[in-house]
């Protein structure tokens, strides 16, 4: 008669709890919480950028304009150098962002009406939330503001928000467009877009915005080349080393970049005013960064149901922060009272207290809204699809048939 040894036992309970914790990660819809730990880090990003970013600019609505601090300057600061770093940061945000959906929407057939009109929904009821509240202070608002308030993804109030949507309606159709491509042609199509797009706007030239350079269509060069990554997957997807170092070194030459501009600023007037030049969400940079950072989070498979809770509330916390209403007439107010009490010279240590504060808090209201409006947004979004999808369905067979 054998008898089983307790280590074999032991083993081959590891082993059946390794397959179980694997069948669930795999079976289950929860996202990898490496990839929206990422994403966390992305719209914290963008909250101290958007924090910098109203400390470098002229408000028309508020008497005090000593404030401004001109980043664009080359200077020997190092804390003013510091915040022209920090102004990059939204773009990087912006990157990962638009990295982490477009991976996920590659080889896409369909898009879902519902998630758009929820989307829209969750910016009009945040829009008249903040715009009706801040009303209530006694702050008043310009009419032309009052319009776009209440049409803000018309008129762009929060830019990707905006550009995303337009994305993700077409994203299907350059979907089976871009599988009709064989290699050499959808390799041919990303060399030409990321040299373009991508490369040529590292030069240092007068121009900036090349090849209309738009948000949208720096959106569709980048799924493109996400694509055929993604479809032909290569080393630079699978290796985490070469990830690593591709970050590194993208991270040391993005400073060096911006280093040796600030030191030729201060030498001669062609650099003067660049440090910020290079802050564009085409950047070459920034693109190897955001993309080399997906690539080392998605390997970290994993489930955290509070870092996927938080990350879920990533999208709320930028059309909070980011609103119109409250870009234009609270935030500035806020930061430049602070600036008025502690002096300019401490403008650095005023934005970090500023972002911290204005993400967390940011965190705490998505929260308060999801709990109090997700489920009634999601209602509404199912019954207004299904209306227009009816509507259009009635469209189709009256054009199409006729």
């Amino acid at each position: 008669m054998s008898t089983v040894k307790s280590t074999d036992v032991k083993d081959n309970f590891k082993e059946y709890k390794v397959i179980q914790k694997e069948k669930t990660f795999s079976t289950k819809k929860e996202r990898n919480s490496g990839i929206e730990l990422l994403k966390i880090i992305a719209i914290v990003l963008i909250v101290i950028s958007h924090v910098v970013y109203t400390l470098k600019t002229v408000n028309p609505y508020i008497s005090y304009n000593g404030y401004v601090v001109d980043l664009s300057i080359a200077t020997a600061d190092i804390w003013k150098f510091i915040l022209a770093i920090f102004s990059y940061f939204g773009a990087l945000g912006n990157s990962i962002f638009f990295i982490c959906s477009a991976w996920f929407l590659v080889n896409s057939k369909k898009m879902s009406l519902k998630k758009v009109i929820h989307m829209v929904l969750d910016v009009w009821i945040i829009n008249m939330i903040v715009f009706w509240g801040l009303h209530a202070i006694g702050i008043q608002f310009q009419i032309s503001d009052t319009v776009r308030t209440f049409f803000p993804t018309t008129f762009a109030n929060n830019w990707y928000i905006t550009c995303y949507l337009l994305f993700y309606l077409i994203h299907p159709f350059l979907n089976r467009m871009l599988e009709q491509l064989n290699i050499s042609e959808h390799f041919a199509l990303t060399s030409f877009l990321f040299m373009i797009y991508f490369i040529i706007p590292v030069l240092p030239l007068e121009e900036i915005n090349l090849f209309f350079a738009n948000e949208l269509v720096i959106f569709l060069a980048t799924y493109v080349i996400v694509s055929f990554i993604k479809t032909y997957k290569n080393e630079w997807t699978e290796n985490l080393k070469l990830n690593k170092g591709i970050l590194f070194v993208s991270i040391v030459s993005y400073v060096v970049l911006i280093l040796s501009v600030d030191y030729l600023g201060l030498r001669t007037n062609y650099f003067l005013n660049r440090l910020v030049r290079w802050n564009m969400n085409n950047s070459l940079f920034m693109f190897l960064i955001a993309f080399s950072s997906f690539n080392m989070m998605k390997k970290k498979k994993f489930i955290n149901r509070t870092i996927n809770y938080f990350s879920s509330l990533s999208l709320l916390v930028y059309i909070f922060h980011e609103n119109l209403a409250f870009r234009r007439y609270f935030r500035p107010v806020i930061e430049f009272s602070i600036l008025r009490r502690f002096g300019i010279e401490h403008a650095f240590i005023c934005a970090v207290f500023m972002a911290v504060s204005l993400a967390i808090l940011s965190f705490i209201i998505s929260a308060i809204y999801k709990i109090f409006f997700t489920k009634i947004v999601s209602k509404l979004s199912s019954i207004i699809s299904q209306n227009i999808q009816t509507l259009w369905k009635k469209y189709e067979r009256l054009v199409i048939e006729e």
